[in-house]
């Protein structure tokens, strides 16, 4: 009985530690996907704002749906919609320099 109670102390504890360990991982897996859905919000968020600040400036540009851009991201990995809307960000940024020169 004796033997029988410190083999299951023994389990008891290492399963203790065990669920320490994958609860500390858990956590912090919830916070970096926490924060790559906080930056894709963010990169949205200043997507859009380029892209009306770019349609005021130039009503016949014509650039991509951004309905039809974030359907699509919806179905990707997330990490790899966060750099792919990063990269479109950089690509708006672009175009709307090239339009301000134009007008100038």
């Amino acid at each position: 009985m004796k033997e029988t109670a410190e083999k299951n102390g023994g389990e008891y504890k290492n399963l203790s530690q065990e669920d320490t360990t994958l609860r500390t991982k858990y956590d912090k897996v919830l916070k970096l996907h926490s924060d790559i859905t906080q930056k894709g919000t963010d990169l949205k968020q200043t997507i859009h704002e380029y892209h009306s600040v770019i349609l005021s400036a130039c009503p016949n540009k014509w650039l991509v749906n951004l309905a039809e851009m974030s359907k699509k991201a919806e179905v990707e990995d997330k990490q790899q919609a966060v750099q792919q809307t990063a990269a479109f960000h950089q690509t708006l940024k672009y175009v709307f320099v090239q339009c301000i020169k134009s007008r100038t």
